[in-house]
């Protein structure tokens, strides 16, 4: 009995509050079933507090119940060279937001300017946005105007170089499809603000 009594001591059962009268067993079972749904409930607000605020409001609190948010970084942080940013090149998903303000859009206001997704997202976040466009600007806020240039940066590169870019990395779970969950945050944050985010020019989401 005394091998049998460890476990439930560790876990703060005390035998000698059980009643004489009581099943030992059924109390004990109750014990843990409190102590599970404590522990759940604890793990679940914990990874609700890793989801921003503003990510939340669109996509609800259930929002990636398990785990949060993989990754949360300001694409800027890539001007330091002994910047980690710890960002692997897997499928999935990413929000980049303002730091500064908030946008006004159709119903309401947001700092997420633009959602995409990618196959990887390290080449897609590092090379492609940082080092092809948002450097760019960085080093040359007129570039584009000149009278010899014919290509221009996106509307989405100018948002991030005046008005911040911290991003939110969310990789694809098991067989999540980063299409369809790109498709899903677009399409929750359409539903809440009535629009599309600032940045995103293209519609490539519906709304079945």
């Amino acid at each position: 009995m005394k091998g049998r009594r460890a476990l439930p001591a560790l876990l703060g059962f005390n035998w000698a509050k059980v009643p004489p009268a009581a099943d030992p067993t059924a109390i004990l079972k109750l014990h843990f079933l409190k102590k599970l749904l404590y522990f759940t409930k604890k793990n679940y607000l914990c990874a609700i507090m890793r989801v921003p605020r503003y990510i939340q409001s669109f996509m609800g609190t259930d929002f990636r119940s398990v785990g949060g948010v993989d990754l949360h970084f300001d694409l800027r942080e890539f001007d330091n060279p002994d910047f980690d940013s710890g960002l692997q090149d897997k499928p999935g998903c990413y929000i980049i937001s303002s730091t500064i303000k908030k946008f006004e859009y159709a119903k309401g206001k947001s700092p997420v300017l633009y959602i995409g997704r990618s196959n990887q997202l390290y080449r897609r976040l590092h090379d492609e946005h940082y080092l092809k466009h948002l450097r760019v600007l960085i080093d040359d806020p007129n570039y584009g105007l000149y009278s010899n240039e014919i290509i221009q940066m996106a509307d989405k590169y100018q948002y991030m170089l005046y008005c911040g870019a911290m991003v939110d990395v969310f990789y694809c779970k098991g067989k999540q499809n980063p299409v369809r969950f790109e498709n899903t945050l677009i399409a929750s944050f359409y539903a809440k603000y009535r629009c599309m985010p600032i940045g995103n020019a293209a519609r490539s989401f519906s709304l079945e």
